[in-house]
């Protein structure tokens, strides 16, 4: 059993075989001891993407992503040729906001070809600022 003692040095109580190497101080930390902590981090910010692309309002636009080797026309004539609009473009050649009102477009951007088209909330910043309401009043 191992416990913290006041000098800050992991001890053994008993001799336990598990513990045999060199003990560590406070001022040996390196990037092994934050990789857990980094791990958590990316499991949460995956799972809170995750959840947020699938929750929300249908807006009628898709994150659509293509293979690594897509160019950009490869993906613009992909989402055109399957009766979509392109909203936005990102930084990666193939990765798009594709815009469409057909119901079954991002299965028909899957069987295409697309890696990944999942319907994005209004909030992505893919819509307008404002509601119609507000721009007229």
């Amino acid at each position: 059993m191992f416990y913290w003692s006041t000098s800050r040095r992991l001890e053994s109580r008993a001799g336990h075989p598990a513990f045999t190497g060199r003990q560590s101080t406070s001022s040996e930390v390196g990037l092994r001891d934050f990789l857990p902590a980094a791990a958590l981090l990316a499991a949460g910010l995956v799972g809170l993407t995750a959840s947020w692309l699938l929750s929300g309002t249908q807006s009628g636009q898709y994150l659509v992503v293509m293979a690594p080797t897509s160019s950009l026309v490869d993906s613009v004539n992909l989402v055109t040729r399957n009766g979509g609009r392109l909203a936005a473009t990102s930084s990666l050649p193939n990765v798009v906001i594709a815009g469409s009102s057909q119901a079954h477009f991002a299965a028909s951007l899957r069987q295409a070809g697309a890696w990944l088209a999942v319907s994005v909330p209004a909030v992505a910043g893919c819509g307008g600022p404002f509601s119609s309401q507000e721009q007229t009043s």
